[in-house]
Formats: C-alpha cells, sequence, structure tokens
C-alpha cells in the first residue's frame, strides 16, 4: 500500500504542476496525459483530461 500512495501522490503532483498559476513553468497538459497513459485504474472510463479528476488511483494494469 506504501507504494500506491507514493504513486498516487506523484500523479498528484504532476496534475498540481499543470496549474496556470506557476506561468512558463507549468507543464503542459499533454505531457501528463502521456506519461501516465495505460498506468491509471479504470483509464478508459475517466473524461480525456482527467487532471482535474481527484483522487486517481494507479494501478500496473496494462
Amino acid at each position: 500500500h506504501r507504494w500506491l500512495k507514493k504513486i498516487n501522490k506523484w500523479l498528484e503532483l504532476d496534475g498540481l504542476m499543470t496549474y496556470k498559476r506557476f506561468g512558463r513553468k507549468a507543464l503542459p497538459k499533454e505531457i501528463i496525459l502521456k506519461t501516465w497513459k495505460g498506468s491509471i485504474n479504470n483509464e478508459k472510463n475517466l473524461p480525456p483530461d482527467w487532471i482535474e479528476v481527484c483522487r486517481v488511483l494507479v494501478g500496473m494494469e496494462s
């Protein structure tokens, strides 16, 4: 469970880094979406831009 908590924290931080308040340092959402593609549980049931969705669980399923 600790491993999943850590991965979820990384996912949350990646999402936060897309916020416009970071100006030029903000990461493009497309990079985050591509980075996590295939690593998220029930990814097919999420909206195309799931970054705004809280508590998305990461899994090992491919």
